[in-house]
């Protein structure tokens, strides 16, 4: 009966032991069990444009970023993923994500998890940086049912500032007489009164600046280099103006008159900072008359 004594307790101190090596005790006796919580790390991609985490990236207003995130499981299944920018949970309809082909809007922020994501994800989530210049935080933070999380943070700085949308507007001048219409002037140009005559039967008419107005003609290769206000305002400071532009056939030489019916051009007009197009919109040899649109990118 001793040996037997002695056989049971020697077993309950071995068990006591398992037990014990398995968990943490804190300072009150409360025996603690490690908790496996989620993680989030940032994702691996070989998209451009990619957000890096804990660091700042510099980039020109509008630019749509892409933020490659690897969520894994902990003990407790995954709830929800948030995303806050300066601190304010970002509008869910500024939000995408995307695995494989599929690209989803966000149906909310905070997101729901559902189906597979729920023991984790591999996704890319995307949206705009902010339109001006600024400096802006965001947080991409995952929780789990059990109410633990983590997050990812990062910066996003935005230097320059795109040109504004183009918005298209038309004149007509018709013989000598003025252009019809105000949008000519709003970018600090007029129409010579004089110029919309034959030449060698052939119509031309020009734009001439405006008082207090500069005007550079823009050549075609130059045209892509002007993407933000800060390289239009820098083109348009550091070329040389002249006084009127001539759209259809030129006056003078060379000879015959050379067409050009499209041309872009810059100016800068009571301190604003404009590129514009210019085309004919009639037939080349429609008597005098010329039909000239235009779409505006306006800054100031």
């Amino acid at each position: 009966m001793k040996n037997l004594f002695t056989l049971g307790f020697g077993a309950m101190a071995a068990m006591s032991l398992l037990f014990t090596s398995c968990a943490s005790e804190d300072e009150g006796g409360v025996l603690e069990i490690p908790v496996n919580k989620p993680t989030l790390y940032e994702g691996v991609t070989s998209l451009s444009t990619v957000v890096l985490i804990g660091d700042t990236l510099t980039v020109t207003g509008g630019t749509t970023l892409q933020l490659p995130l690897d969520a894994n499981v902990g003990d407790s299944t995954l709830s929800e993923i948030a995303i806050y920018e300066n601190g304010v949970l970002k509008s869910a309809a500024e939000l995408s994500f995307s695995e494989g082909t599929d690209t989803p809007a966000f149906s909310a922020n905070p997101l729901s998890l559902s189906g597979d994501a729920l023991d984790g994800f591999d996704w890319t989530v995307s949206f705009a940086a902010a339109a001006s210049t600024s400096i802006n935080d965001y947080k991409v933070l995952i929780t789990d049912i059990a109410g633990y999380a983590d997050s990812l943070e990062f910066s996003v700085k935005v230097d320059e500032t795109p040109l504004s949308a183009a918005t298209a507007f038309t004149w007509i001048k018709c013989g000598g007489d003025d252009a019809t219409g105000s949008s000519l002037a709003t970018v600090g140009l007029e129409f010579n009164s004089t110029s919309s005559v034959d030449v060698g039967g052939e119509p031309f008419s020009a734009v001439i600046a405006k008082a207090g107005t500069k005007l550079i003609e823009v050549t075609s290769s130059d045209v892509s280099t002007l993407l933000t206000q800060e390289d239009l305002e820098t083109y348009v400071t550091n070329g040389t103006g002249v006084t009127s532009i001539s759209i259809g056939y030129n006056i003078g030489d060379p000879t015959p008159q050379v067409h050009n019916p499209n041309k872009y051009v810059a100016t800068e007009s009571a301190g604003s900072y404009y590129l514009v197009y210019l085309s004919e919109t009639s037939g080349v040899k429609a008597d005098c008359d010329a039909s000239i649109a235009g779409n505006e990118n306006k800054i100031t």
